[in-house]
């Protein structure tokens, strides 16, 4: 009976939120402006040549796909260990067992959504400076190699690890044990090495583009964006930092809360502000919205994307033998994340509109 009455409840309160969310913005017009200026509709350039190093991008894209691919194949096989602990009769957990099979099925999520980000960013560097770095290719190849070894290696690591093969090295290379953050310690810092290379590579377009004067208020609002997408970038390797306090002596309560920081605050907090950066750049760069007001609108959706994320988190506190508002709360604040990419791509549809009808 509680679960249904905290069900019925959270359906409202979501009614409400989008409701409130949406009043708002209207209040206080944090929507984006209308149209540009007349006469100053901006022409979208949509057969310009891609760089080397964005070319380059679409290897990481293939990567995604694969790993993508991997992990649904991975579910389909839990399923069948979970119908008739074998494949198809064949009894294969002697030498593929259910744990790593569950291990990689969520080590994958992780790494397909992380080396979209970094394909991305990197994709955006020369829209942003307005040309190539030199030897950005180059970079962009490297930090692509130095992905594969990591998820080829900690993959491998972890099935040797699961498999008692690895003896006292076990939590250097092989399965660490906590869940998301399989990866033993010596790929966790691989990862977070190929992170702060990716921001270095960022960096060497963001940061002169950050540098230039602006002249006008049109050239002091792309900065503006810029700085926005670029602290946005330089997060994603910062919070992961987090996971190397996590030794394996750490006291279970000490190490749960860093594992906490890394699948709530990093995945779910610094990932999504990053993705709403991002769209939000790319809707700028397609001539689909203003700059001056698509920070406006970010700044708007940056707090209640973070603020919903913060209570969202709350789903969890019902089986820790919290109170089960929780139910009602995490699960509604964890639906209105996905609020702000919504109304920030609507904005965009609006303007796309205003060029349709314009010609």
């Amino acid at each position: 009976m509680t679960a249904i009455t905290w069900s019925a409840i959270s359906v409202a309160i979501l009614v409400a939120g989008l409701g409130i969310i949406i009043w708002y913005e209207r209040r206080y017009n944090l929507e984006m402006a209308d149209r540009y200026a007349e006469g100053d509709l901006p022409i979208i350039d949509a057969d310009k040549a891609i760089t080397s190093s964005q070319r380059k991008v679409a290897k990481y894209l293939v990567i995604v796909v694969l790993l993508f691919l991997v992990q649904i194949m991975l579910g389909e096989l839990m399923s069948h260990f979970y119908a008739e602990n074998s494949f198809f009769g064949w009894n294969i957990q002697n030498i593929f067992p259910f744990p790593i099979d569950l291990t990689w099925h969520l080590q994958l999520v992780i790494f397909w959504v992380a080396t979209s980000w970094l394909a991305t960013g990197i994709y955006v560097v020369p829209r942003v400076l307005g040309r190539e770095p030199k030897r950005q290719g180059l970079l962009v190849d490297l930090l692509f190699w130095a992905l594969i070894i990591v998820v080829a290696g900690s993959m491998l690591g972890e099935w040797a690890g699961t498999m008692g093969w690895m003896g006292k090295v076990w939590w250097l290379f092989g399965q660490y044990g906590w869940k998301y953050i399989e990866l033993g310690k010596f790929w966790q810092i691989l990862f977070i090495i190929g992170m702060v290379l990716w921001a270095v590579i960022l960096g060497r377009g963001f940061v002169p583009a950050i540098r230039k004067k602006a002249k006008t208020s049109y050239l002091f609002d792309r900065k503006h964006l810029a700085t926005m997408l670029f602290v946005g970038a330089l997060a994603i390797p910062s919070f992961y930092v987090a996971s190397l306090f996590i030794m394996p002596d750490s006291h279970v309560t000490f190490a749960d809360y860093w594992r906490w920081w890394i699948v709530h605050l990093w995945v779910e907090g610094v990932f999504e502000v990053f993705a709403v950066l991002l769209i939000g750049w790319l809707m700028v760069d397609m001539r689909l919205t203003t700059i001056k007001s698509t920070i406006r609108a970010l700044y708007f959706q940056m707090i209640l994307l973070l603020g919903s994320g913060v209570v969202g988190i709350g789903h969890h506190y019902y089986w820790m033998g919290d109170n089960s508002i929780w139910l009602a709360l995490g699960s509604s604040f964890s639906a209105l994340e996905v609020v702000p990419l919504c109304l920030l791509v609507w904005e965009a549809y609006t303007h796309y509109k205003v060029y349709k009808d314009s010609g």
